[in-house]
């Protein structure tokens, strides 16, 4: 588990709102904090959608949870105009497709996780992983830090 403390907040959040990388991700769960506290449940909710949905949806890998980019859009509504949120939190979880480019060993992972945390004091990535058994290789852990790291030199997130 590592964290990355982000030093510029406002650059961080337009390529939070507009980079591929973070549209790819599964958002768990979505906290915000202005006038009043709004929590967002990121489970895809399968009955919502007719059987053709399902079928097409199924068919491109639509996973257990929505992807940040079909719900970025009401986040960036939520937030935005003249006065800062005072708070959010956003979980996210790497699907399969990318978790691939992090590790080999896989069948010892149940989920990877980065988890976003803003307030106006800092704003903050921290990376964690779920493990399907324990005791744990703490390599993997490593290996998905230098993963996040290296998105983050890529995208010039520091």
């Amino acid at each position: 588990m590592k964290q990355f403390i982000i030093e510029d907040t406002k650059g961080f959040m337009g390529k939070l709102l507009s980079e591929e990388f973070f549209d790819q991700l599964e958002m768990v769960r979505l906290e915000l904090t202005t006038s009043v506290h709004r929590t967002v449940d990121g489970t895809l909710r399968r009955d919502f959608f007719d059987t053709d949905e399902r079928e097409e949806g199924d068919s491109r890998g639509m996973g257990e949870y929505i992807r940040w980019k079909d719900e970025k859009n009401l986040f960036f509504q939520s937030i935005r105009g003249t006065t800062l949120p005072l708070s959010f939190r956003i979980v996210f979880r790497l699907p399969e497709e990318l978790a691939v480019q992090v590790s080999d060993r896989l069948a010892a992972v149940s989920s990877m996780f980065l988890n976003v945390n803003y307030s106006r004091s800092q704003t903050s990535v921290t990376t964690g992983i779920s493990m399907k058994s324990f005791p744990s290789d703490p390599s993997i852990g490593q290996e998905f830090d230098a993963f996040v790291k290296s998105v983050f030199q890529k995208l010039e997130i520091g």
